[in-house]
């Protein structure tokens, strides 16, 4: 899938998130923040992955190409984590059960609790983000021709981040040639 898609799919998806729980909790902006902090900013971990290969020295179509992944034949990306996804989740999800509310609602504003209402908040936070990163993860596995399990920080740690071990064989092989062709 072509980058401008991909990221597209991130934005919409985030968008969705950040509508949904807006609709359902927050009429606030910063589930919207959140949400495409989590789905689509959460790809600035990548800068982790090129300066790794390529030191500070910046070149915009590299990073765009993952030529990072091509020089060093590895992905870090450490916030690409369902282990991330699931300790927000149960976070948020602790947080909310948590919560004394009035009639169970969880509005941003209620009368005269200014500070409890922004501990109010943070759950929610947590939950559009943990949201927005799992479709995240989920639209990267089938995009990015990689093994679910590859987008576990553990196995990628277990696997020494090798990119021959996290992606599916024809992937391996499409870098491989390509790596050939660009002399990394």
């Amino acid at each position: 899938m072509p980058l401008f898609f991909h990221e597209l799919s991130h934005l919409v998806l985030s968008l969705l998130v950040g509508f949904v729980i807006w609709k359902k909790w927050h009429k606030h902006i910063g589930v919207f923040i959140t949400a495409l902090l989590g789905g689509v900013f959460i790809d600035l971990d990548h800068l982790i992955d090129y300066i790794l290969a390529f030191g500070t020295k910046f070149n915009l179509i590299f990073f765009l190409k993952g030529y990072q992944f091509l020089k060093t034949d590895k992905i870090y990306v450490p916030l690409h984590s369902w282990e991330l996804v699931i300790i927000l989740l149960l976070t948020s999800i602790f947080l909310l059960s948590n919560l004394k509310t009035r009639k169970g609602n969880l509005s941003f504003r209620a009368k005269g609790e200014k500070s409890r209402s922004a501990i109010r908040f943070v759950p929610i936070l947590l939950l559009t983000f943990s949201l927005s990163l799992f479709l995240h993860l989920s639209v990267d596995v089938f995009t990015n021709n990689m093994l679910p399990q590859s987008y576990s920080l553990i196995y990628r740690m277990q696997n020494n981040f090798y990119l021959k071990r996290l992606v599916a064989p024809s992937h391996y092989q499409k870098h491989l040639k390509q790596k050939k062709q660009l002399f990394f």
